[in-house]
């Protein structure tokens, strides 16, 4: 609706001073143009007006600055002129935290007309609910990943009414809870072992003041197989209980995954666990994004896992989590909780 010869989506820190962009065509910036637009980051007219003004809508370099006073800055002349563009514009898309968010249109001949500002203005609160859509499927992606992972790395998972009558348990759960009832069964399906019940039922009673606090999970199993049980309950669903069951991981696995890796496989799974992105890490490891890619590709293959959470959490694992004796993260296992509720 309105031509462009640049079209960038723009995502500026403006703390740390720097921008993300995407380009479209995208052959156009180059990382000398990126990093001059950095270098003049902080008196760029459209960073400082949005910056400043973050409820007002689409803006022109023009509305701020006249185009020869402009063409004599060191941000035109290092960065638009290299790049051939004269006039350029923001649609702000969202403004907070010390983030902004816009569409940058830009333009080598004649500026955008007011009639043109006013157009896009029409369409911006549509555009920036566009984003914060995109930005809402990219947030569930990662949750339905960590929860992918959690369940690779061992997780499983019971719920019980009130009574602690068994309503929805997976079969690796079941499995467990069989193997560390040191021997006891039962016939009912719909029932737990009773040790295992009487261990849970302190747990509820002392949740509710009923009983001495005993602590909100206890450890079965002592052999080849020990789990971690964390008790959750839900007063608002008529006591609903849930069951989180993590399987400890054993020394001797945790050195077999990391055996099957090659050394270089390891030092940049070990920086994936450090929070890098596949870029830093080629920065850090002085080889290309792509052979990053190529080599997490191959860790997943070897681990028979589908993401990086999963992966890390395969060979590294979490250290306190794992330990039989030690307290377990109380914002991980109350995270899990909303989200088994929601």
């Amino acid at each position: 609706i309105v031509s462009a010869d640049l079209v960038t989506f723009s995502v500026c820190d403006l703390a740390a001073g720097s921008r993300r962009v995407l380009s479209f065509p995208s052959i156009v910036l180059g990382q000398s143009e990126l990093d001059a637009f950095d270098h003049h980051f902080r008196s760029h007219p459209l960073v400082r007006y949005h910056a400043g003004h973050p409820l007002r809508g689409v803006h022109r370099i023009s509305d701020s600055i006249s185009f020869a006073k402009f063409r004599e800055s060191g941000l035109f002349n290092d960065y638009y002129r290299r790049i051939g563009m004269r006039h350029a514009l923001a649609i702000p898309l969202r403004v907070d935290r010390g983030r902004l968010v816009s569409l940058v249109l830009n333009r080598s001949g004649s500026d955008f007309s007011a009639a043109e500002c006013q157009l896009l203005d029409l369409t911006r609160v549509q555009l920036a609910a566009l984003y914060a859509a995109a930005q809402s499927r990219e947030t569930m992606t990662r949750a339905a990943a960590s929860l992918t992972a959690a369940a690779d790395c061992e997780w499983a998972v019971v719920t019980l009414d009130a009574r602690l009558r068994i309503t929805q348990c997976s079969d690796k759960a079941r499995h467990w809870l069989a193997l560390t009832a040191d021997g006891e069964s039962t016939r009912d399906p719909a029932a737990l072992p009773a040790r295992i019940a009487a261990m849970v039922r302190q747990r509820v009673d002392s949740q509710f003041g009923l009983g001495a606090d005993q602590g909100r999970h206890f450890t079965l199993g002592t052999g080849a197989l020990t789990v971690t049980v964390h008790c959750l309950v839900d007063a608002g669903e008529a006591g609903t209980v849930v069951l989180l069951l993590k399987r400890a991981r054993s020394p001797a696995q945790t050195r077999h995954w990391q055996r099957s890796l090659s050394p270089r496989q390891r030092t940049v799974l070990q920086w994936v666990a450090a929070g890098k992105s596949n870029a830093e890490v080629a920065e850090i490891l002085s080889i290309s994004p792509r052979t990053v890619h190529k080599h997490l590709e191959h860790v997943f293959t070897l681990l028979g896992v589908e993401n990086r959470t999963a992966a890390v959490m395969r060979v590294f694992g979490n250290p306190a989590a794992d330990s039989a004796e030690s307290e377990p993260d109380a914002n991980a296992v109350e995270h899990a909780h909303a989200n088994l509720l929601t």
